[in-house]
């Protein structure tokens, strides 16, 4: 049986959901979106458009409650620990870069402070480290896409395909990238990969630049929207997957669709919103 609960402490709180004995918290929306850029305008620079996302204070309240649902609301015992931290620690990891073409070891290296740290944090409200991490994969991806645009439409040498060199699609089991040019590397390929697909789909090699082009700064708009919405619900959602798999957090609207899929019901207006070159449209 699925129950939703309603409830507030402070307006901080939007609503629960709990599942199979299991709860999952919804939060407010507490930050601002920020005014629109169309892709191509977006400045291939990323010291000027990344910007760190911090988190709002009544994040503290929210984690410890949250946390205090879990531990006296899941049908088993629950025991936030070490053993539960590393694997917190491991699920943050590989969920925002599971196959490793963005994070190097050294920030790996600097991620393992937290190995055995995180239980104790997330007890006191202390939701800096899943930011920390969080943000360093925003500005990780920045750089790649920034990178990758740059080869496209400013590099104006031609791709060559004579070169004997290869490209492992599947990393998930690949050492982390032990530098800034080992990461470059690969990701060249990867971008070089990209242009000899569409050139075998007989594109043009104009054409397939172009494409690749528009598809990197569509990436590239959508990642600059994350706020600390997006941030502080993935940490939640891996907090609560590390306690049970079937248990996740919700953001407000998140929670509106899990009901409507539940019940089946949908209520509007009939219109359907879509994204289409970065503008909305139904």
């Amino acid at each position: 049986m699925i129950k939703v609960l309603y409830f507030s402490v402070n307006k901080i709180f939007e609503s629960a959901v709990l599942s199979l004995g299991l709860t999952a918290l919804c939060s407010q929306s507490l930050s601002a979106q920020q005014a629109p850029v169309s892709a191509e305008d977006i400045p291939l620079d990323v010291a000027a458009i990344y910007q760190e996302i911090v988190p709002s204070e009544e994040y503290t309240t929210i984690t410890r409650s949250v946390l205090s649902q879990m531990v006296r609301n899941h049908y088993s015992e629950v025991n936030v620990n070490d053993d539960f931290s590393s694997i917190l620690l491991d699920r943050v990891i590989d969920g925002l870069d599971p196959s490793r073409v963005y994070f190097t070891e050294a920030d790996i290296a600097e991620f393992e402070q937290y190995r055995y740290e995180l239980d104790d944090l997330l007890r006191t409200g202390d939701v800096e480290a899943g930011f920390l991490m969080y943000n360093r994969y925003q500005r990780r991806i920045l750089e790649r896409l920034v990178f990758s645009l740059k080869r496209l439409e400013e590099d104006g040498s031609p791709f060559d395909f004579t070169l004997d060199e290869y490209l492992i699609v599947d990393r998930s089991e690949e050492a982390w990238p032990a530098s800034q040019e080992e990461l470059e590397d690969l990701w060249r390929k990867r971008v070089k990969s990209n242009v000899l697909s569409a050139l075998l789909a007989d594109d043009t090699y104009e054409e397939a630049k172009e494409n690749l082009s528009e598809r990197y700064r569509a990436q590239l708009s959508q990642i600059l929207k994350n706020d600390q919405r997006e941030a502080f619900q993935y940490y939640m959602d891996s907090m609560t997957l590390s306690i049970d798999p079937h248990t996740q957090y919700y953001l407000p609207q998140a929670a509106e669709n899990f009901t409507m899929n539940m019940s089946l019901q949908l209520q509007g207006i009939g219109a359907v919103l879509t994204t289409e070159d970065d503008l909305l449209k139904w």
